[in-house]
């Protein structure tokens, strides 16, 4: 549980098992006085808000993988979830500062749909700050979703190993 006097930002989805860069910057936020909070435990229906309730009213959430609460394509609750996204995510954040991560422009293995676009307009249009990898993603993303660029901050990322070791041929491909 969080300390109500620290400043506390929650990660979703925590993802720290298959990628070391959640780790690593929640490292780097902790040396800087930031609680830094995963969250872990998804309820049904509304899994950023209701998961966002075991928080401090003043916690930042930075939400990094936005397709861990649009379902998976393919599946029976697919539509749904990507119904229920822009409400779940208004909600969770009522109250509370949203930091988002574009690490891409759209969620690898996502059929482009209308819905999806209006959802992650609506994800970055309630954002306080966007963060990209590049001034590259910022000109992409201030295209393709209409958001003014002095709202996104570059903060550059390497490479991350393990993403490389699991690309075919060793070889990893930058959308940006």
């Amino acid at each position: 549980m969080a300390n109500e006097n620290l400043l506390t930002t929650v990660f979703a989805p925590d993802w720290r098992a298959g990628n070391s860069y959640q780790h690593h910057l929640g490292e780097s936020l902790q040396k800087l006085g930031v609680q830094v909070e995963y969250l872990s435990h998804y309820r049904r229906v509304f899994p950023l808000m209701r998961g966002m309730k075991s928080f401090p009213d003043k916690s930042i959430l930075h939400l990094h993988w936005p397709e861990a609460y649009l379902g998976n394509p393919g599946q029976k609750l697919y539509a749904f979830r990507q119904a229920r996204f822009v409400y779940d995510l208004t909600l969770a954040c009522r109250s509370r500062a949203l930091v988002v991560t574009a690490h891409n422009i759209y969620p690898h293995n996502y059929p482009r749909t209308e819905l999806l676009k209006q959802n992650l307009k609506a994800m970055y249009d309630r954002a306080d700050t966007i963060i990209a990898h590049s001034d590259t993603a910022v000109k992409e993303l201030s295209a393709e979703f209409q958001i003014d660029s002095e709202k996104i901050r570059v903060i550059r990322h390497g490479e991350v190993p393990e993403l490389i070791r699991n690309c075919p041929q060793g070889k990893m491909r930058h959308p940006n």
